[in-house]
């Protein structure tokens, strides 16, 4: 095993890189889901958002869901009717 000669440039890894802001969490209601394992069969967990079928039910466009900092979640197909009364009560 040789040693690095004496005459070598410092590397620049003392240079440290500026971090990124994190992203702020929606303001708007979470979706809720069942959760569809045996043991825990019918209770609630927070969703990845809401589907396009609960955004329709309540009036508000993919756009806008957007810009309101909404979670959609577009691989889910299901409407909760939980989820639709909570996207309206909170756009009121």
């Amino acid at each position: 095993m040789s040693k690095k000669p004496a005459t070598r440039k410092p590397t620049e890894k003392t240079v440290k890189k500026e971090s990124k802001p994190k992203m702020e969490k929606p303001s708007g209601p979470a979706p809720a889901a069942k959760i569809s394992t045996w043991e825990l069969k019918g209770k609630l967990r927070s969703g990845r958002g809401f589907s396009m079928q609960e955004l329709k039910e309540a009036n508000v466009s993919l756009g806008v869901a957007k810009k309101l900092g909404l979670y959609v979640d577009k691989r889910r197909s299901t409407k909760r009717e939980e989820n639709v009364s909570a996207l309206k009560s909170w756009l009121k």
